[in-house]
């Protein structure tokens, strides 16, 4: 496997469709470090992010020993996280989407969270599995009068879909190699002003308005998200410097046709665009790094 076709294979994990046909349109090449990092953050399951990782150790000598570091990490972290120990509970939690309640139950071990999710169905029947559920299993310590006061949560791994594992993790680990992965810059790939959609950490699906600025590279975009009291309030003065905004790295964002925005969106994104392009005019905005501020 060279290396055009280990990225296309890496690539093929990313969420973002743009940005996918932006590499490919631009024959854009990422070196094998940049490779590893997008494996390792964006892969969407523990088995692919293994597999993809397995692909660099056998496919790129410049990152081999350190794929291969980090599948060992991975696969001790799943090892320690079912090991149980005697001061350790499991909690389980359930949640079918990202605007759910949180439905949380202890557990006295891995197995028993695992089993206890099917329970849960048993139970709730009329509430079938949706495929936008997570299932958080966090490994907590037991604390004694005797422990100094201290943090609970030992290791937490988290599952999708019919109980697929999406990943797993250990906490306080100086040995996590994570911490030695730099983020990526992407292409700027994002139209200025565009209204995108985007993924968020707990699976859920957003929209915002890009404020990409420059054509520099960058590990993320600079979205307002359409639902900001700045856009609804159509106040944008008054809101300027105190909006929410969020930074979506490349992977998880694309262009959002306007055409499905709903009446009320496109009213609120067009005011805002309007009212931006206007301070732009009046170099009332000036750039730092890729994203243009007041």
């Amino acid at each position: 496997m060279n290396q055009q076709q280990l990225q296309q294979e890496i690539l093929s994990c990313v969420w973002s469709t743009d940005l996918k046909n932006y590499i490919k349109e631009h024959s854009y090449i990422f070196s094998s470090t940049e490779l590893l990092s997008i494996a390792y953050r964006f892969a969407p399951t523990y088995n692919e992010r293994l597999r993809l990782l397995q692909l660099l150790a056998d496919y790129a000598p410049g990152v081999s020993e350190f794929a291969a570091q980090c599948i060992r990490f991975q696969n001790d972290c799943l090892e320690q996280f079912c090991q149980h120990g005697d001061k350790e509970v499991y909690e389980l939690r359930i949640k079918d989407d990202p605007d759910a309640y949180e439905e949380r139950y202890l557990c006295a071990s891995y197995q028993t969270a695992l089993d206890m999710i099917d329970g849960f169905y048993r139970e709730y029947d009329f509430a079938p599995e949706k495929d936008t559920v997570r299932y958080v299993i966090t490994k907590r310590k037991i604390l004694q009068s005797t422990d100094v006061f201290q943090e609970d949560e030992l290791q937490e791994c988290e599952l999708g879909a019919g109980k697929v594992l999406i990943s797993a993790e250990i906490w306080h680990e100086e040995n996590d190699p994570k911490d030695e992965i730099e983020d990526v810059e992407f292409p700027s790939f994002i139209p200025h002003l565009s209204a995108v959609r985007y993924r968020k950490g707990d699976n859920s699906i957003c929209r915002g308005v890009c404020l990409a600025g420059d054509t520099f590279p960058s590990d993320s975009c600079y979205v307002i998200p359409l639902d900001d009291e700045m856009l609804k309030s159509r106040d944008h003065e008054k809101h300027l410097g105190y909006h929410w905004h969020e930074h979506i790295p490349g992977p998880n964002i694309e262009v959002l046709p306007i055409e499905e925005l709903t009446d009320e969106e496109k009213s609120d994104y067009f005011a805002f665009v309007q009212f931006w392009k206007q301070r732009e005019q009046s170099g009332l905005c000036y750039h730092v790094g890729n994203i243009p501020i007041e």
